[in-house]
């Protein structure tokens, strides 16, 4: 927290709303299951359906549960929508460990940069310890 130049209050206020409502990863990994699951059942998604499931998928992932493999409880619906068999839960549940940790990186690389971005917005944000903290770029190590 400190080294992101953000204080214990902003952080624990944005990292308890981030972890309820920015589950990006969750989103993404349902729109990409679905997308998946129709290319390998041949089916063909219309750009209705397409929106559909961003959305669906986007509002489904504000209130899953916080728990390992808690996206899957919400795939069946956004798979309906797509007229997608439910077979793909099974060709992709021996990897789903995997991809769900994958998943909790975006979602809390997400929750991040939104408590970085509301500490510049509320005029919080050390700056200074930010700029000193923070990776430095490729062409930065090259020189």
């Amino acid at each position: 927290v400190e080294k992101l130049g953000i204080s214990r209050r902003m952080s624990a206020f944005v990292a308890s709303l981030g972890a309820t409502v920015n589950m990006d990863g969750s989103a993404m990994y349902m729109v990409i299951l679905t997308v998946f699951g129709a290319q390998l059942f041949g089916v063909e998604l219309t750009t209705p359906q397409m929106i559909s499931i961003v959305v669906t998928s986007s509002i489904g992932a504000m209130g899953l549960a916080g728990i390992p493999g808690g996206s899957l409880v919400f795939i069946p619906a956004v798979l309906g929508i797509a007229g997608v068999p439910l077979e793909v839960i099974g060709i992709v549940l021996g990897v789903d460990r995997l991809m769900d940790m994958m998943r909790t990186v975006v979602n809390v690389v997400g929750d991040a940069v939104a408590a970085v971005a509301v500490a510049k917005w509320e005029g919080e944000l050390d700056e200074a310890a930010y700029l000193a903290n923070r990776a430095p770029l490729i062409s930065e190590e090259t020189t």
